[in-house]
């Protein structure tokens, strides 16, 4: 389903401001990660491709950073958000090394960034409350992708917590992620 909004966003590349570019990046890369995943896994290679879900994880976090950076920056410095970029990438690393493991699912990571992008989403809705420089907030498309993370986020974060507590029952774990999906 990510392809419809990336072939339009190529196609209208022209016209696309620079918040409607990094939200492009940000789909082109995951239906890139989306592809490699099913040609190294089970369609293709038939190799694990759980390795490539670390990676886009970080690079998912890294990605809506980028995103929201130029509001964010208002916020906190620089070297606030260097040290959240930083620490994270050192948490999953260290994630995929020690706790969840390459080869395995990584609730944690993914529990940890459902926390940082909701933190990211509040932060951008509190700076558009105490600028009020925005007339009409319904023709904001920073406002809809943001509200779009924050229920996304918020939901997946209790399915991440929690599918580790469920994964000894594959029924439950099916139904876990038909909600997610």
């Amino acid at each position: 389903i990510v392809v419809v909004p990336v072939v339009v966003g190529v196609w209208r590349l022209g016209l696309l401001n620079k918040i409607q570019h990094k939200l492009l990046l940000f789909l082109l890369i995951s239906v890139i990660i989306e592809v490699l995943a099913n040609v190294v896994g089970g369609q293709g290679f038939g190799l694990e491709n759980l390795p490539l879900l670390h990676l886009y994880t970080w690079l998912e976090f890294f990605l809506i950073g980028f995103i929201f950076f130029d509001h964010l920056k208002q916020l906190f410095s620089y070297k606030f958000l260097a040290w959240v970029l930083t620490g994270y990438t050192l948490f999953i690393v260290g994630n995929a090394i020690w706790l969840d493991g390459l080869f395995n699912f990584n609730p944690h990571a993914r529990a940890l960034e459902s926390i940082l992008v909701i933190g990211i989403v509040l932060s951008y809705f509190f700076s558009l409350l105490r600028e009020m420089k925005i007339k009409r907030l319904e023709l904001e498309p920073l406002f809809w992708v943001s509200t779009a993370f924050l229920i996304y986020f918020s939901g997946s974060l209790l399915i991440f917590i929690v599918s580790e507590y469920v994964s000894n029952s594959q029924a439950v774990m099916l139904t876990v992620w038909v909600i997610h999906g």
